[in-house]
């Protein structure tokens, strides 16, 4: 059973011919172990955090079939491919105060460090021409059961793990 830690608000920005506005849809936190990491897909999702408008974040997303790496951006639009059964899946892990990990549809995409504390995070917004709420599935992750590792040391693991399977 999966551990409900507290739901957040993600708001579904203008999409579609006629410019309409999603309704918001709510995202649950859950615990990382919960995520199944050996089956991946080749394109990670990045995704803006409100908080970061007026700041721009080191990125290392992989859009449109090539790594940004160290990319200063403000947002980043999912990848022009269609989702897997239907839906993107994205996976936005908090690993400490400062820092989050984000994963598309179970592949890591990128550490994202914010000048601002995450602690009072309270919404996501999905940037997409292509997708909209209904076609969206985020969860953002709590490190419950996760063992202690530096930032730099997940960042190192995951970008093996990620070349790994892109050269495969």
């Amino acid at each position: 059973m999966l551990d409900v830690v507290k739901p957040v608000t993600m708001k579904g920005l203008p999409s579609g011919p006629n410019n309409d506005k999603p309704e918001p849809v709510t995202i649950d936190f859950y615990d990382l172990p919960m995520v199944e990491m050996d089956h991946v897909y080749d394109i990670p999702a990045p995704l803006r955090i409100d908080r970061d408008e007026e700041f721009p974040v080191e990125s290392n997303s992989y859009v449109n079939g090539a790594w940004l790496n160290n990319s200063k951006m403000r947002e980043q639009p999912l990848d022009e491919v269609p989702p897997s059964y239907g839906f993107w899946r994205v996976d936005v892990y908090k690993h400490d105060e400062y820092h989050m990990n984000v994963f598309f549809q179970g592949f890591w995409s990128d550490v994202r460090e914010f000048r601002q504390s995450l602690n009072g995070l309270k919404s996501v917004y999905v940037i997409s021409d292509f997708v909209n709420h209904l076609s969206v599935q985020i969860r953002l992750k709590t490190p419950s059961y996760v063992p202690p590792m530096s930032v730099d040391e997940f960042k190192t693991n995951m970008y093996s793990k990620a070349d790994r399977k892109l050269m495969v």
